[in-house]
C-alpha cells in the first residue's frame, strides 16, 4: 500500500506489544509464586485431606478444599494470562503492520483482560478461612503489582482504540484487508 508511509499509528501497536511482554513475564513470575504454594501447602493439605474428610467439620473440610484448588486455580488462570498477552502482543504485530482490524481490536482488549483476570483469581487468597487478617493483607499488598500492570494494560487498550478510530489508519486497514 503506498499510504503506508504515510499513516502512523503513533506507536500504539508497540505499545501493546510492550504490555503484553511484560504482562508475560508478570504472569510467568505469579505463577512460579501459586507453585511454590502449591508445593508447600497444596500437597501437604491434599495429603491430609483423608483425615480432613474424616473429621465431619464441614468447615474443616471447605477449608481443606479450597486450601488445594486454590492454587491451581491460580496456576490455571496465569497460564490463560499468558495466553491472553500473546494474543495482545499479536494483535500489536497487526496493529502496525495495519492488517486486521478485528485482530487488532481482539488484542487490545486481551490486553487488559490478562491483569484483569489475574485480580481475580487473587480472590482465591480469601479461601484461606483461618488466617482471615492475613489473607486480607496478601490480597491487598499482594496485588500491588497487579493493580499497576492493570493500569497499564487499560492506558495501553485505550491509547490503541483511540488510535484505531481515526479515519487515516481505519483506511489503512480498509486497503490492507481489501487486498489480503
Amino acid at each position: 500500500m503506498s499510504d503506508e508511509n504515510t499513516v502512523s499509528n503513533g506507536g500504539a501497536g508497540w505499545i501493546l506489544v510492550a504490555a503484553g511482554a511484560i504482562t508475560i513475564v508478570w504472569a510467568l513470575l505469579y505463577f512460579v509464586w501459586s507453585l511454590i504454594g502449591f508445593v508447600t501447602g497444596g500437597i501437604t493439605a491434599l495429603l491430609g485431606i483423608a483425615v480432613v474428610f474424616d473429621s465431619g467439620d464441614p468447615l474443616l473440610m471447605i477449608q481443606g478444599l479450597f486450601g488445594v484448588l486454590a492454587p491451581v486455580i491460580q496456576m490455571i488462570a496465569y497460564f490463560l494470562i499468558v495466553l491472553l498477552a500473546g494474543i495482545g502482543i499479536f494483535g500489536g504485530v497487526r496493529l502496525n503492520q495495519f492488517k486486521s482490524y478485528g485482530t487488532a481490536r481482539l488484542g487490545a482488549v486481551a490486553i487488559t483482560a490478562g491483569p484483569v483476570l489475574g485480580l481475580l483469581a487473587s480472590l482465591t487468597a480469601f479461601c484461606n478461612f483461618a488466617g482471615f487478617p492475613c489473607c486480607c493483607l496478601s490480597f491487598v499488598i499482594g496485588n500491588i503489582p497487579t493493580l499497576v500492570l492493570t493500569l497499564l494494560c487499560l492506558g495501553a487498550t485505550i491509547y490503541a482504540f483511540v488510535v484505531m478510530k481515526r479515519e487515516e489508519v481505519q483506511a489503512a486497514f480498509a486497503v490492507n484487508d481489501a487486498e489480503a
